[in-house]
């Protein structure tokens, strides 16, 4: 099991915007922007799912996704990537519609996103980021 750095979670909670990619069947890419993200475990994050049309398409075709994430204070940041699975109902899901009515949303999300971690990558000046960190 992949682990996030601490790193890696102090630029998350600095980070204002998450940049999801996927790709559909025949590997066409997309990207959307996720305002509300959040990570819920060692080696998961949650990504909110109000308005996404291609994006949840694309992930029910092909699960792969990279989420990219950067610090504008700390100029550089990180690419996570993993396998994405959307959900509807459960814990996880209960628990993000609290999260999002307590930060004042007043509409409950389509889905969540839910990515497990299997990689990671610096983004940023002076480091490889061709090198898996995770």
């Amino acid at each position: 099991m992949a682990k996030l750095t601490q790193d890696m979670k102090d630029i998350w909670a600095k980070a204002q915007d998450y940049i999801l990619a996927t790709i559909d069947r025949e590997g066409k890419p997309n990207s959307a922007p996720v305002g509300l993200a959040r990570i819920v475990s060692q080696d998961q994050i949650m990504l909110v799912d109000h308005l996404m049309v291609k994006t949840r398409e694309n992930i029910e075709q092909n699960p792969n996704v990279a989420i990219t994430f950067w610090s504008d204070k700390e100029q550089y940041g990180y690419q996570l990537k993993g396998k994405a699975r959307m959900e509807t109902a459960g814990k996880l899901f209960d628990n993000s519609v609290k999260w999002i009515k307590d930060k004042g949303f007043p509409s409950n999300p389509k889905a969540i996103i839910v990515v497990r971690v299997e990689e990671a990558y610096y983004v940023g000046k002076g480091k490889d980021s061709s090198k898996n960190l995770l």
